[in-house]
């Protein structure tokens, strides 16, 4: 699961034309405990630090192997397009992130619960954040399914 993520997000990074630089590798890997410069996703956990869309856990860690809730993967979305949001208060901490993803048009008023986003989000869930998401901003998708590779 956290794979298919991980490619589903590559694909956000590329379709933005940003390249990753050796630098933000090195202060990724010092940044998360978990994460070194060999493992497979250290480069788009990279540019998504850098972008905004990641800062990992109070602990130092980023948890690699942990799955995607529906809150994590839409603020990680978000943040990455957009900018942070202030984290909800008296309510899920990802509330606002919701309403700003709603706002966008990456998803439907209502179509995530606030009871819900602790869950796992599913393929589906993210293919269609990612979809809605591109569409959003004018982009359009490689038809090369290779022009997204790193």
């Amino acid at each position: 699961m956290r794979k298919a993520i991980l490619f589903i997000l590559i694909t956000m990074v590329l379709a933005s034309t940003l390249t990753i630089t050796y630098g933000s590798i090195n202060e990724t890997v010092n940044r998360f405990s978990d994460v070194s410069k060999g493992d497979w996703f250290a480069p788009t956990v990279a540019k998504l630090v850098e972008m905004g869309g990641i800062e990992g856990y109070s602990n130092g860690t980023f948890k690699p192997n942990r799955t995607m809730t529906q809150a994590e993967f839409i603020k990680t979305v978000v943040a990455t397009l957009h900018e942070e949001e202030p984290i909800a208060e008296d309510e899920h901490w990802g509330m606002n992130y919701i309403r700003e993803a709603e706002k966008l048009g990456y998803i439907d008023g209502g179509e995530y619960r606030e009871d819900d986003l602790n869950k796992p989000i599913n393929r589906y869930q993210m293919a269609k954040i990612i979809v809605r998401a591109v569409e959003a901003r004018g982009e359009a998708f490689k038809e090369n399914a290779r022009d997204y590779s790193v």
